[in-house]
């Protein structure tokens, strides 16, 4: 069901919306990515579209702009985390790097956002979750 409407299960397929996804999953830098497009749906709410609408409109002026929006492929750190949550379990140095780089990595997006603020505000909507 969609905004109160009942579609059939094939309706993605039919609109041709399950070959945007495909197509979009070639863009994604790494597996949470390709695990947010995955969950991607059909929408067709105005104001629920228009949020990513802008957000696809901003990081395509970073592109244009030749502005160096510090972006790359980093690890999901989710199993690590319910790793360690488990009494008596430790993580490996490595894992535990790999954490940092993931940090780091969000850390220094999130400040390129944040000094951006004016030029990619609908971006930078995405920074207020990471603190």
């Amino acid at each position: 069901m969609i905004g109160g409407v009942i579609y059939p299960d094939d309706f993605e397929v039919r609109l041709g919306f399950d070959q945007v996804r495909q197509r979009i999953l070639h863009y994604c830098l790494g597996p949470i990515g390709e695990k947010r497009v995955s969950e991607i749906c059909f929408q067709s709410k105005l104001e629920l579209i228009k949020p990513f609408l802008f957000q696809n409109l901003e990081a395509r002026q970073i592109l244009d702009r030749g502005d160096d929006l510090p972006i790359h492929a980093y690890d999901d750190p989710e199993a690590w985390f319910q790793t360690a949550a488990i009494e008596g379990n430790f993580l490996e140095g490595e894992d535990i790097l790999k954490i940092a780089k993931t940090l780091i990595i969000i850390r220094v997006a999130n400040d390129f956002l944040v000094k951006n603020e004016s030029s990619y505000p609908s971006l930078f909507q995405l920074t207020l979750s990471v603190g």
